[in-house]
């Protein structure tokens, strides 16, 4: 877990995924950070209580947009399974 809450290397942003309450529902992270490539993957879960919500999406979209408008990224990869 630590190593999730420290970003000081640059290779990955986590934040989590709450309600209002700041109960968990899950996780939505930036990895492989590339600054040269202006790119990065990005990654989440979402407990399955609290799935078919959109919040999932919506953390997906918040991390892209903080890597466009923050990490100046071109784009982020999003794989599924």
């Amino acid at each position: 877990m630590d190593g999730r809450n420290d970003w000081s290397d640059g290779s990955h942003a986590s934040c989590a995924i709450s309600d209002p309450s700041g109960e968990l529902l899950g996780s939505v992270s930036l990895h492989q950070i590339d600054l040269e490539q202006a790119d990065a993957e990005v990654g989440y879960w979402v407990a399955q209580w609290a799935r078919g919500q959109g919040r999932g999406a919506a953390a997906v979209a918040a991390a892209a947009r903080f890597g466009s408008e923050e990490l100046h990224f071109t784009g982020c990869i999003c794989f599924t399974r």
